[in-house]
């Protein structure tokens, strides 16, 4: 063995120097706070109790970085009663492309309005929790979108 070598394990020179790197490394991803997703603007369209109605939306994605996202939408009527209408869902990085990929900065998806729902104006929804790095497991970039819409007779 060398001096050098020696003296390196004797030190622990080399285990300070990987716990302040992975340290550092830790606080890099955990300040990565910025979301990738957001709304721009909505149009979204009226329907009866029953009918499907649809939400129309200007996004921005950033699918430079590799998130995936859970996500939950429910619906709150003119009564206030909360209609969940999607269970908690998962898209992964590469889903979340090929939807950028298919629909280039937009959001349209259809809302099937509850028979039972209140009529008069309701929102609708959507909470995202992204997963852009592995500190994002103990604490998720969240984005909350909110749409309103009129529920007809």
């Amino acid at each position: 063995m060398t001096l050098l070598h020696r003296w390196l394990l004797n030190s622990g020179v080399v285990a300070w120097a990987l716990l302040v790197a992975s340290v550092i490394a830790a606080g890099v991803m955990a300040a990565d706070r910025t979301p990738p997703f957001r709304l721009i603007n909505y149009a979204a369209t009226p329907a009866p109790r029953g009918g499907l109605a649809f939400i129309d939306a200007q996004v921005h994605r950033d699918v430079r970085r590799p998130c995936a996202v859970k996500f939950s939408r429910f619906l709150i009527d003119a009564a206030g009663t909360r209609w969940d209408m999607v269970p908690l869902s998962a898209i992964t990085a590469d889903g979340l492309r090929a939807f950028e990929a298919a629909s280039p900065s937009r959001l349209r998806f259809p809302v099937e309005i509850p028979r039972a729902a209140a009529v008069g104006p309701a929102t609708l929804l959507t909470s995202l929790a992204y997963r852009c790095n592995v500190t994002h497991d103990i604490v998720p970039i969240d984005v909350v979108l909110s749409f309103r819409l009129d529920v007809l007779p």
